[in-house]
């Protein structure tokens, strides 16, 4: 998989001279998803493709989170992009004592908070996860391969600053779920019509 497919900090490809390249291929970047089945309507994330046209390298610049795009190592196509940051995460209590064994396992890296009764810890976060739909793309890259390719990320920072938690939110869609639950991670909570799942990595 490695050898198909590379990742890059946005910005350093922005101040290369790949730039012209890198912002073409950003422009055409398209999350508007088909099923292959073709059954079922076209699926746009707006907010996905927004993010990467219009605020992913001002957001990296400032350290607010950290865009990498997936280009594919036999043309150099944009195949997808994810973002990370760290951010503290808020787990309800009735989530980490459902059992005395998933106590130890999530209260090893977070604490209790009495006053609203939740867990928090630092964790970091998948800010955004986009596959490119673009009908130009040649190589397409899956949304299994471009997840562990963010969580291989996820992990050079946890072998570096430790920490054992990552999560993520997404839309209330059943397909983006099972995705998400066959690639080890558990829903906890649903804010603002966003399911929240999580993982420890």
């Amino acid at each position: 998989m490695m050898n198909e497919f590379s990742s890059y900090r946005i910005i350093d490809l922005l101040d290369s001279g790949a730039s012209f390249f890198v912002n073409g291929e950003i422009k055409n970047f398209s999350s508007t998803y088909k099923s292959a089945s073709g059954t079922m309507p076209a699926q746009k994330n707006d907010d996905v493709e927004s993010f990467l046209k219009k605020k992913a390298e001002s957001f990296s610049r400032q350290n607010l989170s950290m865009t990498h795009l997936v280009l594919s190592s036999v043309n150099q196509e944009l195949l997808g992009y994810f973002s990370l940051t760290i951010k503290p995460i808020s787990i309800p209590a009735k989530f980490v004592e459902m059992s005395n064994s998933t106590k130890r396992k999530w209260a090893k890296f977070a604490s209790y908070d009495r006053d609203r009764n939740v867990y928090v810890a630092s964790s970091y976060l998948i800010a955004q996860l986009g596959k490119n739909y673009s009908k130009a793309v040649q190589h397409p890259i899956s949304g299994d391969a471009l997840l562990d390719i963010c969580m291989a990320k996820v992990k050079e920072c946890q072998d570096i600053v430790g920490g054992g938690i990552v999560f993520l939110e997404c839309e209330k869609d059943a397909r983006l779920m099972d995705f998400y639950q066959k690639n080890g991670f558990v829903e906890y909570n649903v804010r603002n019509n966003l399911v929240q799942m999580v993982q420890r990595i």
